[in-house]
């Protein structure tokens, strides 16, 4: 038998060991409940970060979609502004009307001159000093040529050959062809040379006449064909496209022509479009107003038509239907309590999954801060609490880097957080069974170990 002295130490043994059973199963129960925590914390932060993701990529496909829908209207534009038939628009004025009036004349005179020596069968003398006039007018028109060319190039290196070009010089000084029946010996007769000097008069009056009424600013701007204006712009209208009206516009804002699908007046403010002229642009991105007559916002927008000096003579507006931007705020919702919101340059709301708001011209700048945000130009993501509901959202400037061509537009998308994770409740819900199962078999199989050693002891 044992003495107690024997079972004294052994006693104490089995309480030690029993301790740091204890000890261990405490240390594993609190490994597997933190686990557990830093698991839920893990998929929380993993699910924002979908979530965010997901929001983010929604607005950079809008925003996408939006610029390549205006940078199409803005192309169609550009290349109709650079036709030659929009680009002859002139100031019209008494100097160009009395320029052409004169030319008239001389025309007129010189015709009636042929009619009557081909009426009269009548071959016009030719002296000796009609010939000697044609063969010094063929030997000095190279040199002419030579040394116009010349002249040319010195402007163009001084930067000043627009101003050259507006002087009435001829380009050539070729003798006129030799019209059938006229003469027999092969010259120009004194009727040919004096149509020939009426033909190198005519742009030279004309446009002496031009450039006096450009600087005195006599008459006003007109088109050099306004039936032909009016079919191209008509052409550009389709059913693919969004533009809806073309007109051209001279400097002052007045319509000289144009084309409308939808009828109406254009309300033509002069603040956006006279800043682009004094900044020489390319392209005016205008502001979006409301069309009451079509139940839609529309885009302003104009590209300058210029003159043979590369100046602007006018101005091709065009108004493009934003229509489309209520249909992509319906299909970009990702959640049925989500929405795409698109404002103008002030805040109104010109796209929305619900016209009504879009209608009503609802302004944001003021009560939602991602609005303003995007207004001044930033771009984001993050988790918002607007109206008592929680929001993933992200907020993009549709402008960009097309500083000129597309305008300060703001595009938001919103996302609630209890639509956009319905998981994580489920979640949460398993990572705590398992856990409890755990820490449940853990104790379970502590509780046969202190057993076990008890009943050891007890032996």
């Amino acid at each position: 038998m044992n003495s107690p002295s024997d079972n004294k130490p052994r006693s104490s043994r089995m309480t030690g060991a029993v301790t740091l059973v204890q000890g261990i199963v405490g240390l594993v129960a609190v490994l597997v409940v933190w686990l557990a925590w830093d698991f839920l914390r893990e998929d929380g932060n993993a699910r924002d970060e979908a979530a965010r993701r997901q929001v983010a990529v929604t607005a950079d496909l809008a925003v996408t979609e939006i610029r390549t829908a205006l940078t199409g209207a803005a192309d169609a534009l550009q290349l109709l502004s650079r036709l030659p038939e929009l680009r002859g628009m002139h100031r019209f004025g008494p100097a160009a009307e009395l320029a052409e009036r004169a030319n008239s004349a001389l025309l007129t005179t010189i015709s009636d001159l042929a009619y009557t020596s081909t009426a009269a069968r009548v071959t016009p003398a030719e002296p000796d000093g009609l010939r000697e006039f044609v063969a010094a007018w063929k030997s000095a028109a190279p040199v002419f040529e030579y040394h116009l060319a010349a002249l040319r190039r010195r402007f163009y290196d001084a930067g000043l050959l627009a101003l050259l070009e507006l002087l009435p010089i001829p380009e050539t000084l070729e003798p006129p062809a030799l019209p059938p029946g006229r003469s027999d010996s092969g010259l120009p007769t004194w009727v040919d040379v004096a149509a020939f000097f009426t033909s190198c008069l005519e742009p030279s009056l004309i446009t002496t006449g031009r450039f006096l009424d450009l600087a005195f600013g006599w008459g006003g701007i007109i088109l050099p064909d306004p039936q032909e204006s009016g079919r191209l712009l008509a052409a550009t209208l389709n059913d693919r496209d969004l533009i809806r009206s073309v007109s051209i516009r001279s400097l002052d804002g007045k319509e000289l022509t144009g084309v409308s699908e939808i009828g109406g007046v254009a309300a033509f403010g002069g603040g956006w479009w006279r800043r682009g002229l004094r900044g020489n642009r390319p392209f005016y991105a205008g502001p979006a107003l409301f069309d009451e007559s079509i139940g839609r916002p529309l885009w302003m927008a104009g590209v300058p038509l210029r003159d043979a000096t590369r100046e602007p003579a006018g101005l091709l507006t065009a108004r493009v239907d934003l229509g489309f931007l209520c249909d992509l705020a319906g299909t970009a919702r990702l959640t049925p309590g989500s929405m795409l919101i698109v404002t103008d340059e002030e805040g109104v709301v010109i796209g929305h999954h619900r016209p009504s708001v879009v209608v009503s011209q609802v302004n944001m700048r003021h009560t939602n801060p991602l609005v303003a945000a995007a207004l001044e130009g930033e771009d984001g993501e993050r988790e918002i609490r607007l109206t008592g509901t929680s929001y993933v959202a992200a907020w993009r400037s549709l402008r960009g880097s097309e500083r000129h061509r597309l305008p300060g537009w703001a595009v938001v998308c919103l996302a609630p957080v209890s639509e956009l994770a319905p998981g994580g409740f489920r979640t949460v819900l398993l990572t705590v069974l398992l856990a409890s199962l755990a820490l449940g078999a853990l104790f379970y199989l502590s509780g046969l170990i202190e057993t076990a050693f008890e009943e050891d002891a007890e032996a």
